[in-house]
């Protein structure tokens, strides 16, 4: 009996994972290993343009999206047994019975994504949210929670567009096709070039943080000596 492996591989670029991942579906393929892959849409073009038609063909290779995957293996924010053996799971196990199996999976840059754009929806709260309090028992804002409004939205509209960026890419053809994916890429771009998301705020806000700006106050996006 063949004991199970767990492997990771670190890539740096889209052509050399597209040839590794190929790579090991043929070598499976040639041993009649049953192969589970798991890929954004733009991988999985990338793999049927190396991949001969009877491989793609071959009844043992099985391929997945991964943000469509993880849509319905999730529950609260967690990977859900019962919804992954619902569709994955027992196709695994009847592999696994019959043959040797892989599973090819890249579900990291997704989760990435999922967690960056969290983040920073999490950080504009909690900047908000104490602003707001500071205002409702009617206290002016501290230069300090000037600071962290500005950098809260600063980083979450370069999180979303670095996330846009990956969803576009992630996409492939799909995302030349007018429509949602495109407006939102284009919509995304836009808001980098805002004036309140702009180099010279978010250097401003570093000063700040690192208590280089003493004796400054915040007068729309630039720290000016106080009054």
């Amino acid at each position: 009996m063949i004991p199970r492996q767990h492997m990771v591989r670190f890539y740096e670029n889209d052509v050399f994972l597209t040839e590794a991942v190929a790579s090991c579906i043929k070598l499976g393929l040639q041993v009649n290993d049953t192969l589970i892959v798991m890929v954004p849409a733009s991988h999985r073009t990338a793999l049927r343009k190396v991949l001969t038609p009877d491989e793609l063909a071959n009844k043992h290779l099985m391929f997945f999206g991964t943000t469509s995957l993880l849509t319905k293996v999730m529950g609260d924010d967690w990977p859900n047994q019962r919804k992954f053996m619902k569709v994955l799971g027992r196709r695994i196990q009847v592999a696994y019975q019959a043959v040797r199996g892989r599973v090819l999976g890249e579900m990291l840059g997704v989760l990435w994504a999922e967690g960056k754009y969290r983040a920073a929806k999490a950080f504009v709260r909690e900047a908000w949210s104490d602003a707001a309090a500071s205002l409702e028992a009617g206290t002016p804002l501290s230069v300090r929670q000037h600071t962290l409004l500005r950098l809260a939205l600063a980083n979450i509209t370069w999180s979303c567009h670095e996330v846009c960026e990956f969803a576009y890419t992630a996409a492939g053809t799909i995302a030349l096709r007018s429509g949602t994916m495109q407006r939102l890429f284009r919509d995304m771009h836009a808001g980098t070039q805002h004036i309140t998301s702009a180099p010279p705020v978010i250097r401003n806000t570093g000063r700040e943080l690192a208590g280089v700006a003493a004796g400054k106050t915040w007068l729309f996006l630039d720290l000016v000596d106080q009054a």
